[in-house]
């Protein structure tokens, strides 16, 4: 009878682990556009935004585009440097140790020191476009692949190709395992979409060690997970898909809103898949990693998404589009996502547009907190001539008491009208890397 009773209360806690992590994955998610780095030219580049990677340490990033590459600051409109104005570049890489950048795309590939900005290296003898390029594990040498079917090797220091590997297809798409000695290559016959695969090639032996080949269209993006067990792929058939590198088996599809799928990432230690599909239109998604569920979908948005670009924190992503725009997503739900940044323009724009925005008019009945906001974000969206409004995102402990308020207010400026929802609420607001952020009130300490 005894053991019964703990074999009742084994099977009793584990329904009860289970339905509780059921519920943590069942919390609502959704990405908002938080800031874009528009460029004193009022976009991030001029014609379409083709690649964006961060700068270790997650307070910078790079941006490629057909016509140059910038570098960003988080949090600030402006560019920092801008280190090529001539090219069309279609792939970057960071050296390990941070310091340089290399970039490849229509016959060229160029390497930059990131603090000084400066040129430091030109690979001659590049003849057709290249999609794919890295640094190798000593950071010594560089790896491109592209159009003529080959993937080739430089010497970083003299710029000569020291070796060369002939593929069956061209290289659309070009990613490094963790250690760097495995390379994925998404090959292509042509740009018609008329044949896909995925070729795991050890760099060592230069033998292919597994091909994937369940794909409809040519393959757009690929991703190792930190362990390099799994691949994550994006292809022109509406499919983002998770494989196991080691046995070569699809783990997972993810069927996207479009057939274009340009992008995927994961996102939040690899619980998240983000995928960006379309073509003059695109759709973001976010899906469960594990279970393949869709989480959210944005609307359609006006700019066909081309790469996306996680942060370190694991809460935010960049997306790059074809109108040129270079634009910061946060992930919120039932806590907001927090994105250490640093406060700059972004910040004193918003600030400014929360002072010019008069609301109508504000009648709340016993209205609790989160409403409140859903109807202020509303309004920031229907008063911006933009149509992009303001993200307004909750970041409040758990269990933290929210009392319903009632208020009665007509044209009045939306940081009066935040200042009276988050005093009746017990809350505060602040302005985080171009969003509002409403949290618990810092209570001020007891004069001695």
């Amino acid at each position: 009878m005894e053991m019964m009773k703990h074999i009742r209360r084994f099977i009793a806690v584990c329904i009860l682990f289970s339905f509780s992590t059921a519920r943590a994955a069942d919390v609502p998610l959704e990405a908002k556009e938080a800031f874009a780095f528009t460029g004193h030219d009022g976009s991030g580049h001029l014609r379409w935004a083709t690649r964006a990677i961060v700068v270790p340490g997650g307070k910078q990033i790079v941006s490629a585009g057909l016509n140059t590459i910038r570098v960003w600051e988080v949090g600030k409109t402006d560019p920092v440097k801008e280190l090529d104005t001539n090219s069309e570049y279609w792939a970057m890489d960071i050296s390990k140790n941070g310091e340089l950048l290399v970039a490849a795309g229509v016959r060229v590939c160029k390497v930059w020191n990131l603090k000084t900005g400066k040129l430091v290296r030109e690979f001659e003898s590049l003849e057709m476009q290249n999609w794919g390029v890295a640094f190798l594990p000593t950071d010594d040498h560089i790896i491109t692949g592209g159009n003529d079917r080959m993937l080739r090797v430089w010497n970083y220091s003299t710029g000569k190709q020291v070796r060369k590997i002939a593929l069956p297809e061209k290289v659309r798409v070009l990613a490094l395992a963790p250690n760097r000695k495995r390379v994925a290559l998404g090959l292509f016959s042509n740009l018609q979409n008329q044949f896909g695969a995925v070729e795991i090639i050890d760099l060592a032996t230069e033998n292919a060690m597994k091909q994937y080949e369940d794909f409809e269209g040519q393959v757009a993006s690929a991703a190792y997970s930190k362990d390099g067990t799994q691949l994550l792929t994006g292809s022109f058939d509406g499919h983002a898909r998770l494989w196991s590198v080691k046995t070569g088996k699809l783990v997972r599809a993810f069927k996207t809103g479009d057939w274009q799928v340009e992008s995927a990432i994961f996102l939040r230690d690899e619980s998240l898949v983000i995928t960006a599909a379309g073509g003059k239109q695109g759709i973001i998604e976010i899906w469960n990693t594990s279970t393949g569920d869709q989480k959210w979908q944005s609307e359609k948005l006006p700019y066909g998404v081309i790469d996306l670009c996680a942060m370190p924190d694991g809460k935010s992503f960049v997306a790059t589009g074809k109108d040129g725009s270079v634009r910061m997503w946060v992930l919120s739900g039932a806590t907001a996502a927090k994105v250490a940044v640093k406060t700059g323009k972004a910040n004193a724009a918003v600030e400014k547009q929360l002072k010019e925005m008069v609301v109508p008019s504000i009648v709340f009945d016993e209205v609790p907190l989160p409403k409140a906001v859903d109807f202020l974000e509303a309004q920031a969206k229907s008063l911006d001539k933009t149509g992009k409004g303001i993200a307004i995102t909750l970041d409040l402990p758990k269990g933290f008491k929210q009392h319903p308020m009632t208020l009665r207010l007509k044209k009045i400026p939306m940081t009066e009208a935040l200042r009276y929802v988050t005093e009746l609420s017990g809350t505060a607001f602040r302005v985080e890397n171009g969003v509002v952020v409403i949290g618990p009130e810092k209570k001020k300490p007891a004069a001695r």
